[in-house]
């Protein structure tokens, strides 16, 4: 094999295998009816939001979900978010890393979830907490 050859077959192994992990992790988009009522402004704020740990992008609005919120306080007064919605029933306690503190311009809390299909887990990718908080 020469070396142009090498690179094609390589190249086209690593893009196999990207597509391999991100199939078997689970990220699956959940497209939300509600969502087509969005005004331009609303789903470019949605697309421009980025995890606040890893600096990536949230998703795309279709990947958020609208969900309650609660505000619940610790021993020591700090107040953390909590959350569930259709998919998790169950209370979710919502890592202080992946709030997002610009104001949501949609109003009602959102949560950007993915499922690692693996290991059976759903997690928080990013939290836009709701208007009045």
């Amino acid at each position: 094999m020469n070396n142009k050859s090498w690179y094609a077959f390589t190249v086209s192994v690593l893009i196999a295998m990207a597509w391999f992990v991100a199939m078997r992790t689970g990220a699956y988009a959940h497209w939300r009816p509600e969502y087509a009522q969005a005004s331009p402004d609303v789903r470019n704020w949605f697309k421009s939001q980025r995890s606040p740990i890893i600096n990536v992008p949230c998703c795309d609005i279709s990947d958020g979900e609208f969900a309650e919120e609660d505000i619940r306080y610790d021993e020591k007064g700090v107040g953390h978010f909590w959350t569930r919605w259709s998919k998790h029933l169950e209370w979710m306690l919502v890592p202080d890393d992946v709030v997002i503190r610009e104001p949501n311009k949609w109003g009602r809390p959102v949560v950007f979830w993915a499922e690692d299909s693996v290991n059976n887990v759903m997690y928080i990718r990013c939290y836009a907490r709701g208007a009045g908080i």
